[in-house]
């Protein structure tokens, strides 16, 4: 969460599951910035604790009036 926040992001939304390994954990966060995405998950991927980081694309749009 500290890289997310550090990286200029903010969580919208977050949910975690089991993966199949009970060594393993599924974290899906959902972000907001003005920054590239990119920038984030190069980060995320170089911490020693994360094994994969997966972009998915939108499938909604946020409005803001």
């Amino acid at each position: 969460m500290r890289v997310v926040r550090h990286r200029g992001f903010r969580v919208c939304a977050m949910n975690m599951m089991t993966a199949a390994n009970p060594d393993h954990i599924n974290i899906e966060l959902t972000v907001a910035s003005q920054r590239p995405v990119d920038l984030l998950s190069t980060k995320l991927s170089k911490l020693l604790d994360i094994a994969c980081v997966e972009i998915q694309p939108h499938t909604s749009q946020q409005i803001r009036a």
